[in-house]
């Protein structure tokens, strides 16, 4: 069932006060602005009308009764027309005071927008962000159980039930919720910015993403110099394992699948030369002495082949056109240098869990702790605004800060 009435909030210390029309629909009430201001005494809160002490009590009056007939019939024709219409679309076609929004974005349908907006990433290159999307496609088609997902569909109680299905069904921890989230998000933000939806079906003016601080871990340079004094067989595994985290470590915290990917004609006169595969940024960057002897291991005595790649961890005799398949195997090498990492730990004193990852955190780490300026590790680490990059830094944790409390003491 749902209701309309008239509501004057009072404020203290204010003559006048502003008049709402509150509109409840299954106990939840939400309230649309008038713009008409009264004195509390001049309004009969029994009878919902201006009183006649008011000097234009007829011409208030009138416009109420009118306002609460015109809301009857807008709440009436969008139930007929959207029987599952719940209140936060009730309260956005009132206060636009017409269905016209309701209509047309009800015709857009969101998981076909978002396969094209997904299918543009491919075609930049962003073949990670292509895939991110897809995930969350999959998600929301497991969800809702029909065939079309309309963007009207998508209100706030939507986003809180599929929030609820994320951590239930997919055991999505809070992060990754958040994550599912801002990609819906975006899909809404450039709908409504090429003119698809009304502006006023944005649901995260009021659904907030949830999220939860996390401190990532990462190595001190002391513990980074454990790892390279190991002594291990050239030729294995674990050989490799060790470089290729090193390297990436050396090379402003290269990402795996980069550095798993990287071929010997990204390498020329000491510089390396090479796009990233999440952003499809090309970074352009000077190797360090220690990341020079490191793949110097790996040249052999001849020209290596450009088309080879650096590592051997990925085959060359195998084609990796096919964008899945490469995407597959750079999650299986992640795996394998995973677990040989776990062995360097074990033959270190390393308290920290060790992944591929690390590499990254713990170079991010270091630039913060050498006072380099934040504009520079946003380069560093291709990142795309600096806001990014103080996020990333954030959640590296706050050692220094420690370290210096200490201090004050001793």
């Amino acid at each position: 069932m749902t209701t309309l009435s008239y509501y004057l909030k009072k404020r203290k210390n204010k003559n006048e006060h502003p008049l709402y029309l509150r509109v409840t629909h299954d106990r939840e009430s939400r309230y649309i602005r008038l713009d008409i201001g009264l004195e509390k005494e001049h309004w009969n809160e029994e009878k919902e009308i201006v009183r006649k002490s008011h000097p234009h009590y007829e011409k208030i009056n009138r416009y109420l009764k009118v306002k609460k007939l015109d809301s009857d019939t807008l709440v009436l024709e969008l139930k007929q027309f959207k029987p599952e219409a719940d209140i936060d679309l009730m309260q956005k076609v009132l206060e636009t005071g017409s269905l016209d929004g309701v209509k047309k974005s009800s015709r857009v349908e969101f998981l076909s927008f978002a396969e094209e907006l997904r299918a543009g990433f491919k075609a930049q290159g962003s073949l990670q962000r292509y895939k991110n999307y897809g995930t969350v496609l999959n998600k929301l088609k497991g969800f809702w159980p029909k065939n079309k997902l309309y963007f009207t569909d998508m209100d706030v109680q939507f986003l809180r039930r599929f929030e609820t299905h994320l951590i239930s069904k997919h055991g999505n921890a809070v992060n990754t919720v958040g994550n599912n989230m801002k990609k819906i998000k975006r899909v809404f933000n450039v709908a409504i910015n090429e003119g698809k939806i009304p502006a006023d079906l944005y649901p995260f003016r009021i659904y907030k993403i949830p999220s939860e601080p996390v401190t990532k871990s990462k190595l001190s340079q002391n513990e980074i110099s454990a790892i390279e004094c190991l002594d291990l067989k050239p030729g294995t595994r674990i050989f490799d394992s060790k470089n290729i985290f090193l390297f990436a470590y050396y090379c402003r915290g290269m990402r795996f699948g980069d550095a798993v990917t990287l071929k010997w004609s990204s390498i020329k006169e000491g510089y390396l030369d090479y796009e990233m595969r999440k952003t499809g940024k090309r970074m352009y960057l000077k190797l360090t002495g220690k990341a020079l002897r490191i793949i110097k291991q790996y040249r052999g005595t001849t020209k290596p082949n450009p088309k080879h790649f650096v590592f051997p961890l990925l085959d060359n005799r195998k084609d990796y056109s096919d964008e899945n398949f490469l995407s597959a195997q750079i999650s299986s090498k992640t795996a394998i240098v995973n677990k040989y990492l776990k062995e360097i730990k074990g033959q270190t004193d390393i308290n920290e869990n060790i992944t591929t990852h690390i590499a990254r955190h713990s170079f991010a780490q270091l630039a913060n702790k050498k006072k380099v300026r934040l504009l520079e590790i946003k380069e560093m680490l291709g990142h795309s605004s600096v806001e990014t990059t103080t996020k990333y830094l954030e959640s590296l944790g706050n050692d220094h800060l420690d370290k210096t409390v200490e201090g004050l003491f001793n």
